[in-house]
């Protein structure tokens, strides 16, 4: 397994392609590898490469538009392999899919990714899928959970970043997502949970220890950190979840 961070974790401090690399400096600075983006219209493809060059990041995945997804996803993959990512992801279920949450609805958007999927196949690209915590609840007016609706209705090209906090939080805690679907959690969002907000890695109730090697023994590539802890000063919490997964990692 690889460890980093999601790019949205460094906030202002990482939006324009000069702070990005600084804070990709220190991610590398902190011992981690890899990280998944927010690729939008801020840095540009050629950008990317330029900060993944330069640090020693290897860029792994996106969190980028789904509208692209839909409707451009061949040359969004192409930009995408030019930085040396090859997960394509979204960050939360669409308006128009996720609202009423039917199943029909989430059928619906699992169509449409399962049909962008099969068109990036041949050049070693998957598609991926964030959860919320009303993501691994129950639907309205079905027993199933919207990601296992989507997991269990689409290609082994689409893969899902597993929230842990989020899961917690939902009650489907994330061990139950890797003892089921097992590699197609291709990568874990890590941040930890303090019974009422997210907090520090180390400094919450998940078993982050657990997660790692339960991740590591289904085949998860992938464990990135998401700082979302609403105290503190962001790139202090962010050396300090790292200097616990440092701890940890393996």
């Amino acid at each position: 397994m690889k460890y980093g961070i999601q790019s949205c974790s460094f906030g202002g401090l990482g939006s324009t392609a000069e702070g990005m690399e600084k804070c990709f400096e220190k991610l590398k600075a902190s011992g981690q590898d890899v990280s998944e983006i927010v690729y939008n219209d801020g840095i540009s493809a050629k950008q990317w490469a330029e900060i993944s060059r330069n640090t020693g990041i290897e860029i792994v995945a996106s969190h980028t538009s789904f509208e692209r997804i839909a409707t451009d996803i061949e040359r969004l993959s192409d930009e995408h392999l030019e930085f040396g990512a090859k997960i394509i992801g979204i960050g939360r279920m669409p308006m128009k899919y996720g609202f009423p949450r039917t199943k029909g609805n989430i059928l619906k958007f699992a169509d449409v990714y399962n049909k962008a999927a099969e068109k990036i196949k041949s050049k070693g690209c998957k598609l991926a899928f964030h959860n919320h915590a009303s993501d691994v609840k129950k639907v309205w007016f079905g027993k199933d959970k919207l990601l296992s609706i989507i997991l269990d209705n689409t290609v082994p090209e689409v893969e899902a970043c597993l929230d842990v906090c989020w899961a917690h939080v939902g009650g489907a805690p994330a061990e139950e997502w890797l003892n089921k679907y097992g590699s197609r959690i291709s990568i874990l969002h890590l941040k930890d949970w303090s019974g009422s907000s997210t907090a520090v890695l180390g400094k919450g109730i998940i078993n982050m220890p657990a997660l790692i090697d339960l991740g590591i023994k289904v085949g998860t590539k992938y464990a990135v950190l998401e700082e979302e802890t609403r105290e503190g000063d962001k790139m202090e919490n962010i050396i300090a979840s790292f200097d616990y997964l440092n701890t940890i990692k393996k």
